[in-house]
């Protein structure tokens, strides 16, 4: 099965088309541009851990270290070679190495920077995988130009015309024999530093596509692949899928803690298999995105998942997630101020983040948010905030206190795309099925057969009349309190509206 590189730009969206009102605002984004204190970009390609316990990620754009407290950021300005670093290993004497998809391989000793390229020796440029050996030699599997292996001096190249299955190489391990373990886009080889041994489907590798290569303590070989995981004993093989346990067959990478489990970073999740037990883990029990793309093990058994949308720790209880700026997630549906200044966006799938100007607060369904895709917030005049989500109603919190209505309370759709309020107070709901006034006691609902053009609501404003307007999938209408007015394509450009905006 080819696989096709995805690289996805993780970005604040504060556009008008996800927003339930306009105002007349100064934005400042608050992205990787803004501060060189956390993580450089929530894109996770590689990750390491120092003999100081430093946190080391590779990212799209640049390194970033984490002592625990503190971030740093490195980028080609400091001297990294390029800032879209796809791989990085420690040797022993404390250097890190950062393979980049492009501009070859960057040593840092913690003070100076040296870029080794093609011109240098190296196979090719673009840089998949790095490891290193028992006698210090470094290993770059590379991106179409096979292996290169680096003993501080000489460069050696190895391809398939010396035996290697395919000159794309993903992944690299070192079993305790010293045999080095290439996982390709064409099978698995096999080196013992003279003879070279491939293992393709033929010989039972569920997939040739190989994404990952972990060894456990008995020398078994895991390998992920697109198509499930492959465990090989040196005899036989065993191949597990998503009928097994498995959350999901395309496994991007593995690792294995002090006690044996194996977890398998997939498109959908973890899978945490212990001994014939499976254990799934995803964004609602605390990980930053479902497309885990590696998983690291430090001293302290906490583990570690780079991912598309941040990175997450977890050790064995708790959940903590590191992404740009504080945020909880880049990717944001809509967005409010209240009295005090504080900025409130609501994201797609991560909760609702409050940032006050200094601290970023993050809650979720776990402190009592109904559902952790907020498509809409409003903030009435006693200072609660309303927020509509993508399928759990609607959740009020005063600041300490989280109350939840959906439709068993009289809610017209529990995806509640806009939320606006009347100047008596009322709280309007543009749900997918219909509006919803709410008074504070009673909850009175408009649908198509009362007058509205269309059930799907996606935006609503009040005019100074107290009009009140929705936008819909079918058009607009305008409602008085007693009287219905459509307005479709008779005039209107186009009938689906993602935002009205009324200014006094």
């Amino acid at each position: 099965m080819k696989k096709t590189l995805f690289i996805t730009t993780v970005f604040l969206c504060m556009t008008a088309l996800f927003s339930s009102q306009t105002y007349a605002q100064v934005f400042t984004n608050y992205t990787t541009a803004n501060t060189s204190t956390t993580l450089c970009n929530n894109a996770n390609f590689s990750f390491g851990i120092d003999a100081g316990g430093n946190k080391w990620f590779g990212t799209w754009y640049g390194v970033s270290k984490f002592d625990g407290t503190n971030w740093t950021t490195y980028t080609t300005e400091d001297g990294l070679a390029d800032n879209f670093v796809s791989s990085l290993a420690i040797d022993a004497k404390g250097n890190l190495w950062f393979g980049t998809y492009g501009g070859g391989v960057s040593k840092f000793d913690g003070t100076i920077w040296t870029t080794y390229t093609a011109a240098d020796g190296l196979a090719a440029n673009k840089i998949k995988s790095i490891a290193v050996d028992a006698d210090g030699s470094l290993w770059f599997g590379t991106y179409g130009g096979g292996v290169s292996k680096f003993d501080g001096t000489i460069w050696t190249t190895y391809t398939t015309a010396n035996g290697l299955v395919n000159d794309y190489v993903n992944s690299i391990a070192i079993d305790v024999e010293k045999n080095l373990w290439f996982g390709t886009t064409k099978g698995v080889s096999k080196f013992d530093g003279t003879t070279w041994a491939n293992y393709t489907t033929k010989e039972g590798l569920t997939d040739n596509w190989v994404n990952s290569i972990a060894i456990d303590a008995q020398g078994n070989k895991w390998f992920g692949t697109n198509d499930g995981v492959s465990k090989f004993d040196d005899i036989t093989w065993k191949t597990y899928k998503t009928e097994d346990g498995l959350i999901d067959n395309d496994v991007n990478s593995i690792a294995i803690d002090s006690t044996g489990n194996k977890w398998f970073g997939t498109l959908k999740g973890v899978s945490k298999l212990n001994g014939s037990i499976w254990t799934t883990y995803t964004t609602s029990d605390g990980l930053a995105d479902n497309n885990i793309l590696l998983i690291t093990v430090d001293a302290g058994e906490n583990l570690w998942f780079g991912t598309s949308k941040g990175v997450s720790k977890f050790d064995g209880t708790t959940w903590t997630t590191y992404s740009v700026d504080g945020l909880a997630l880049n990717f944001v549906r809509s967005t409010a101020i209240d009295s005090e200044g504080n900025k409130w966006f609501g994201t797609n799938g991560s909760g609702v983040s409050k940032f006050d100007g200094t601290t970023w607060t993050t809650y979720t369904t776990k402190d009592g948010l109904a559902h952790n895709t907020v498509y809409s917030i409003a903030i009435d005049a006693e200072g609660n905030e309303w927020f509509g989500t993508d399928g759990g109603g609607v959740s009020k919190f005063d600041g300490t206190n989280w109350i939840t209505y959906s439709t068993s309370d009289g809610l017209a759709g529990n995806k509640v795309n806009s939320i606006t309020i009347d100047e008596e107070g009322s709280l309007w709901f543009g749900t997918t099925k219909g509006v919803s006034k709410f008074d504070g006691d009673t909850w009175v609902k408009y649908t198509v057969s009362d007058g509205l053009v269309d059930n799907n609501v996606t935006s609503i404003a009040i005019d100074a009349q107290g009009n009140k307007w929705f936008g819909t999938w079918g058009g607009v209408s305008k409602f008085d309190g007693n009287i219905w007015i459509t307005y479709a394509t008779n005039g209107l450009l186009f009938n689906v509206n993602s935002e009205l905006s009324y200014k006094k």
